[in-house]
């Protein structure tokens, strides 16, 4: 099964691209909805192969498992979509049940438009529980959606939502 989200941000790519790699874009996604505890340190901007463990709770109080972060970056495709790949995956807690997690986030340039950005993301699932799954991670996806417009016009040419510095060393 597939949770689909295509949407414009009002935001360069390049600049999409940098808070995309942000984990204070990944917390701030689902905020204040959902939040993440990090057990492992997490980077200041995700890295090909970057690795992290997060507990996901609601509201910050009832727990819904621990989460594997595993970073893939695709930067260089000729088409110029970059796309940051999440192949991780629930480790405890209710989604655990899903099997076959795969997270696939991209940015382009908008059509007819290369100072906006054509954000693209996409989960697939897979598992018996996924039918029953499936209403609840596409409402959060739809959340996300607006989360993602609005943190957008905060993010500027070397940073991130709120300020956080995500420009390539």
């Amino acid at each position: 099964m597939r949770v689909l989200l295509k949407t414009v941000l009002d935001v360069h790519p390049d600049q999409a691209w940098r808070a995309l790699r942000s984990p204070a874009v990944f917390g701030e996604l689902y905020g204040p909805l959902l939040r993440m505890r990090p057990h492992t340190a997490l980077p200041t901007v995700w890295a090909d192969g970057s690795r992290a463990t997060v507990s996901m709770s609601a509201f910050g109080i009832v727990p819904l498992g621990r989460q594997r972060i595993d970073i893939r970056l695709q930067s260089d495709r000729p088409d110029g979509v970059r796309i940051v790949a999440d192949v991780g995956g629930p480790e405890t807690g209710p989604l655990s049940a899903l099997s076959g997690w795969r997270h696939r986030m991209a940015v382009a340039p908008a059509p007819g438009d290369a100072e906006r950005t054509l954000y693209r993301d996409e989960l697939r699932i897979g598992g018996p529980l996924a039918p029953l799954l499936w209403p609840a991670l596409w409402l959060g996806w739809q959340l996300r959606a607006s989360r993602l417009r609005s943190l957008a016009s905060g993010w500027d040419e070397d940073s991130g939502p709120d300020g956080v510095d995500t420009a390539e060393a």
